[in-house]
């Protein structure tokens, strides 16, 4: 098996140089060396691997590399071996401009189309357009396993085990990400991710689950976030409760993650801990950096309150009951979302907070705007969602009903908080129903950080016109 790499976080060290992080994912190895070069100078790492059945991973920390740097890099497991390269985040000039990306699956589409705009990512990376890739859920779409474990269910196969499933899910990240397509933009720029539903399976959190099947559902929980963690969180930053927040160069990115604690009975989604972890990274932060908060599910997207009030009383419809209660604007998660948008209004008084999202398979510019007194100075906080990068858009009656669901303001926590789309084309039309990735770039015309906190937001479409480019005032 040719290594599998992963580029992962990167960050400033003491002496100014910087540190990367590599998960590297191998089969039969029993060592795995990296070595690498800078401007010249040649390095190298050696670790042995740990058991992840039916693989190995490694994580490796590449040292010593200069901010704005080329890193050369070639990955030897055995007989097999990778190369690739990626460049080091500068902490000064220009900021990181980023690629927003989720929602990495649909099975029905042919080969020939389904990683198109996968192709499309590894030639911005190329020609260095982009200098972090931020993953926003649904790198993997866990649904298929559960069509499999019902099918053999019905033959009376083995029963399905902890360590079965997780054997599974780690299958799945590998087959995935082994496409040539994803293959060479994760190991060509780096990355950092958190999950959505689908990588768990649909609508992880937002179901009604009997009391029978808990113990079941906890074990399907379990071996996600077993190759979760393996997979997504090894090669990110640290982080607390679930939260995990960074500085680089100019921007500072907070990774929230919205599915382990989710609970619709209990109005969960965040969670109290991850909430304060939030809030003590916030209150941390210079008042100079921009500021991005990734929740996967947008905050503002439609107005789902009477489809969802109808549906909670109309049987046989799990799907789309699941995907209204995953909504912030759902009756019982409005609690956490009115304490999360006071804590980033408050946040934002002394800098910039922008929110990026996926999960709802259409490209959409949005914002959030407080009538609160105490958010005078800076009453709004742009979001951007990029959705998705594999998925199709919706289509047909559920496309149609989309389209005016997301018309006009939507009220999200009373008259505090009201959001809405913005117009992307001058004829009213408020999303990009294509396959999409988003590049945000913070910077100016001169390269570098927009001193009036302005951002260009550039849409690249697998529909004509295949390249949109926004701007955000700031």
């Amino acid at each position: 098996m040719i290594p599998l790499v992963v580029v992962g976080h990167c960050r400033e060290t003491p002496n100014d140089l910087w540190s990367a992080r590599l998960l590297v994912i191998t089969q039969g190895a029993t060592e795995v060396r990296c070595r690498y070069s800078v401007g010249g100078t040649a390095s190298s790492v050696t670790s042995a691997p740990e058991a992840a059945d039916p693989y190995e991973r490694t994580l490796l920390t590449l040292d010593g590399l200069p901010g704005g740097s080329m890193v050369d890099y070639i990955v030897e497991a055995g007989a097999h071996t990778y190369s690739d390269q990626f460049r080091v985040p500068a902490k000064d000039g220009r900021a990181p401009r980023l690629a927003l990306v989720s929602c990495n699956g649909w099975f029905s589409l042919p080969e020939s189309e389904r990683w198109v705009m996968w192709r499309r990512l590894r030639e911005r990376v190329e020609d260095g357009h982009v200098d972090l890739i931020v993953h926003a859920g649904d790198q993997i779409y866990a649904d298929k396993l559960r069509v499999d474990a019902a099918y053999e269910a019905t033959f009376d196969s083995a029963p399905l085990t902890e360590a079965s499933l997780t054997r599974r899910y780690r299958q799945l990240y590998v087959s995935t990400w082994s496409r040539p397509e994803t293959r060479k933009v994760l190991g060509s720029c780096p990355s950092v991710m958190t999950w959505d539903d689908h990588d768990i399976y649909d609508g992880w959190g937002s179901h009604d689950v009997p009391e029978e099947r808990a113990p079941l559902e906890k074990m399907w929980f379990a071996a996600a976030a077993r190759a979760y963690q393996e997979f997504q969180l090894s090669h990110g930053p640290d982080g607390t409760d679930g939260f995990r927040g960074f500085v680089i160069g100019k921007i500072a990115i907070g990774l929230l993650d919205t599915r382990t604690h989710r609970d619709w009975s209990s109005g969960t989604i965040l969670g109290r801990p991850q909430l304060q972890a939030l809030t003590s990274w916030l209150e941390s932060l210079c008042s100079d950096v921009r500021v991005f908060i990734v929740a996967p599910v947008p905050v503002v997207h439609a107005n789902v309150a009477a489809a969802l009030a109808l549906l909670e009383h109309a049987p046989g419809t799990p799907e789309t009951l699941d995907d209204l209660r995953d909504s912030w604007v759902a009756t019982n998660n409005r609690g956490e979302l009115q304490t999360l948008l006071l804590r980033l209004f408050k946040a934002g008084q002394k800098r910039q907070v922008t929110l990026l999202s996926g999960d709802v398979h259409v490209a959409t510019l949005g914002e959030v705007r407080s009538t609160l007194q105490a958010h005078a100075s800076a009453p709004r906080i742009h979001q951007i969602v990029a959705s998705g990068i594999g998925h199709p858009p919706p289509t047909g009656v559920a496309g149609w009903l989309m389209k005016l669901a997301v018309r006009g303001s939507i009220e999200l926590v009373g008259e505090d908080f009201v959001g809405r789309l913005r117009e992307l084309d001058g004829r009213g039309t408020r999303v990009l129903d294509t396959r999409n990735f988003a590049i945000i770039d913070p910077n100016d015309s001169r390269g570098e950080l927009d001193p009036d906190r302005n951002l260009t937001v550039t849409f690249e479409c697998e529909r004509q016109p295949s390249r949109r480019t926004y701007r955000l005032l700031g």
